[in-house]
């Protein structure tokens, strides 16, 4: 917008940058949709993405720092520093705001970053629990004495010791 006569506010854009950041504490207001503390009622009007990720053990889910570290990662990956001006001058912005196609690009980001976290939480979890109670399945699978594999062997053995 070089060679434009007009105030600064119509001649200059803002950068990437700026805009993540004007994004960011849009979404994460206390009425914004990616807001980790709104109330499961607030979620389903605003159609938001605490809905989606709340139906888990509480040790599963993500701790607003978490949370809100993986929306300022999707802001990244959808608005990096690079990407061409596509929402005009500051007035512009100011007005108009990104556009909806944005918004939907940056919540479907969001939203698949956030099951990725989720997924991998899991996973640690799972690890976790797996080595908690190996021992407990191994003795109950393995032992001697009265282990299912010991009771499933002898049982055979028996049965065919008998058939001859």
């Amino acid at each position: 917008m070089q060679g434009y006569d007009g105030p600064w506010y119509e001649s200059q854009a803002p950068t990437p940058g700026y805009v993540r950041d004007d994004q960011y504490n849009k979404l994460t207001l206390p009425k914004g949709w990616a807001n980790p503390n709104l109330k499961l009622a607030d979620a389903a009007r605003k159609g938001g993405l605490v809905l989606l990720f709340t139906n888990v053990h509480p040790k599963l889910r993500l701790s607003d720092e978490e949370h809100l570290a993986v929306v300022k990662q999707s802001l990244q990956e959808v608005i990096p520093n690079d990407r061409e001006n596509c929402w005009g001058s500051f007035r512009g912005y100011s007005t108009f705001g990104i556009g909806e196609k944005l918004k939907k690009e940056i919540q479907d980001k969001c939203i698949e970053n956030i099951q990725k976290a989720l997924d991998e939480k899991r996973e640690k979890w799972g690890e976790k629990i797996g080595k908690m109670l190996k021992p407990y399945v191994n003795r109950y699978v393995w032992s001697i004495p009265n282990g299912m594999v010991y009771r499933k062997a002898k049982q055979d053995f028996t049965e065919n010791a008998s058939n001859q």
